[in-house]
């Protein structure tokens, strides 16, 4: 307990605000905090939030631990983005897991943009890649109340984050690993 109730704070491990009445809302876990390569405390549940909110966007992935930027895995709203294509007369193309058509990368990359702008410049999303399908259970990438499990995502698509991040020129942080 006197670890635990310190200066008459309860340090839970967790992340929070207070609201203008002053409630505390907690909003993520402390553990799940990602820190870029300059240092700046991400907290990546706020950003998934911001982009699930987009009706084009049904789930989302923050990653950038010791990174110069940070970027998403984004499952797109596959329906809406059908719809989409058909009004722009445009094609829908997935190569294995990512869909790679230049137009709904960039129309993608507008609304995630967009979604980001509420938060500083050193926490938004500023490179993505689009997934080809929902994450699943079966897959071992949700868990069984449906919650992301954001490590084995990361784990599972980390030679396709590092490509990014490789096009990007990004130079990796000595001593760090992913």
């Amino acid at each position: 307990t006197a670890q635990t109730i310190v200066d008459g704070w309860l340090h839970t491990g967790d992340v929070g605000q207070l609201d203008t009445d002053g409630f505390l809302f907690i909003t993520d876990r402390k553990k799940d905090l990602i820190v870029t390569s300059a240092g700046k405390n991400v907290v990546p549940s706020e950003l998934e939030r911001a982009l699930v909110a987009d009706p084009f966007i049904d789930q989302a992935v923050v990653y950038g631990n010791n990174r110069s930027f940070v970027s998403a895995l984004i499952v797109p709203n596959m329906d809406a983005l059908r719809s989409k294509a058909k009004e722009l007369g445009s094609a829908f193309e997935a190569d294995g897991d990512f869909l790679c058509s230049e137009w709904l990368e960039s129309f993608l990359q507008q609304r995630v943009d967009a979604a980001m702008e509420p938060f500083s410049q050193p926490e938004r999303v500023r490179r993505c890649l689009l997934l080809s399908r929902a994450f699943q259970l079966e897959a071992d990438e949700l868990t069984a109340t449906l919650k992301v499990r954001r490590r084995h995502i990361i784990d599972k698509y980390q030679t396709a984050l590092e490509q990014l991040y490789a096009a990007s020129n990004e130079q990796p942080v000595p001593g760090h690993t992913d």
